[in-house]
């Protein structure tokens, strides 16, 4: 509906398309040359796509590594207004809900300041590398190309693809967004490479309570892709771990069932 309302307004503004409009769209059809008036209307179809595309792209081709083209509704949602470092740290999980995980912990939950090294149902252990055998560029270098290789689709997840926003290599930050294939939920993974052999990671959905497990299996696909490079030291998330994460983010299968799993 947007893109025709986009020709609509299109043709009806721009004076060239008024003029063609006057001089050759009436006088097909005055001349009532149906051939002529099929050839020149396919032309301008063309050319009225081909602006359309230009100005207004769809939503679904936000990122061209997407497993296949779907032209459905999309919900992004906001983009999050704590992205980046703050004192020297990524941000904590905002949301009570269990669909995210950092290696920051909450600072405050349910009124309550929490100690430093008190874990919640979203706090994962620091990522590290070895400094002994990798020097903090290099090892910031090898999870970027970790991250350029990703799988959009794998254990059914990020069939829109995914886009690296940022990557700064002085700070050794890089700042990712994935999508979903259907409804193009977008999450947002940040990672940040310290000097002392530790790694602080963060994903997180923008939208909804429930992530059905893609947050949790999508940092330990890559935790092992990095478990296959020399130095690097990541742990997976599992129900022993994180059980009030897998409890509610159950997923059933069958067909009949069709319950607690998202378009991903």
């Amino acid at each position: 509906m947007m893109r025709l309302l986009f020709i609509f307004f299109f043709l009806l503004l721009s004076s060239s398309s008024y003029s063609l409009l006057r001089s050759s769209i009436i006088p097909l059809f005055k001349n009532n040359n149906i051939l002529v008036v099929k050839k020149k209307l396919s032309i301008m179809s063309i050319a009225i796509i081909a602006i359309t595309n230009t100005y207004m792209p769809l939503s679904s081709n936000a990122f061209e590594n997407a497993v296949k083209f779907v032209d459905t509704p999309k919900s992004h949602g906001p983009k999050p207004n704590n992205l980046g470092i703050n004192n020297n740290k990524l941000r904590y999980c905002l949301k009570p809900s269990p669909n995210c995980f950092s290696t920051s912990p909450e600072s405050y939950v349910d009124g309550n300041w929490l100690d430093e090294n008190e874990e919640t149902i979203h706090q994962i252990p620091l990522w590290t590398y070895d400094i002994k055998k990798l020097l903090p560029d290099d090892a910031f270098m090898k999870i970027i190309d970790v991250l350029k290789a990703y799988e959009p689709g794998h254990d059914g997840i990020d069939g829109g693809g995914f886009n690296i926003v940022t990557i700064d290599k002085n700070k050794r930050y890089v700042y990712v967004q994935y999508e979903s294939l259907k409804r193009g939920y977008i999450d947002d993974f940040e990672l940040l490479v310290n000097e002392d052999g530790t790694i602080q990671v963060v994903s997180a959905s923008r939208l909804g309570y429930l992530d059905y497990q893609v947050n949790a299996k999508r940092l330990n696909y890559i935790a092992s892709k990095l478990r296959n490079i020399e130095g690097f030291g990541v742990n997976d998330i599992t129900p022993s771990t994180h059980p009030i994460y897998f409890e509610s983010n159950v997923l059933f299968e069958g067909p009949k069932l069709g319950l607690g799993k998202k378009d991903y």
